[in-house]
């Protein structure tokens, strides 16, 4: 069930940094959207399977992009990417919350 919508967000992600290499945006944004693209895409299989995995790794992935978002508003770059790379974040976030919402329904416990 989590399978389709953490590759959708990497392929999101993907995307993000075709359209800034082909805008010319900052680089360094670009480039690290690529890499967690492509780490959320390696990682989508072996965290939806896992319960514990899934929320720490998805909410690893949302902190990672939360922390280019405030580099991005620090080194003034208040771009569109930016802004999109806080979007993913913030899915990432909720796809986490989804699956330890769905984990506690079943099993009736936390963590």
């Amino acid at each position: 069930m989590f399978r389709v919508p953490a590759i959708a967000l990497s392929f999101g992600l993907v995307l993000l940094w075709v359209a800034g290499v082909s805008h010319k945006e900052a680089a360094w944004l670009t480039w690290l959207d690529l890499l967690a693209g492509v780490v959320a895409f390696g990682s989508a299989t072996p965290l939806a399977e896992s319960r514990r995995a899934g929320i720490i790794g998805w909410c690893s992935l949302a902190f990672g992009l939360f922390i280019l978002w405030i580099a991005a508003m620090a080194k003034g770059n208040r771009s569109w990417l930016g802004s999109w790379t806080f979007v993913a974040a913030c899915a990432f976030l909720m796809l986490a919350g989804a699956r330890w919402r769905k984990a506690e329904l079943r099993t009736g416990d936390s963590l």
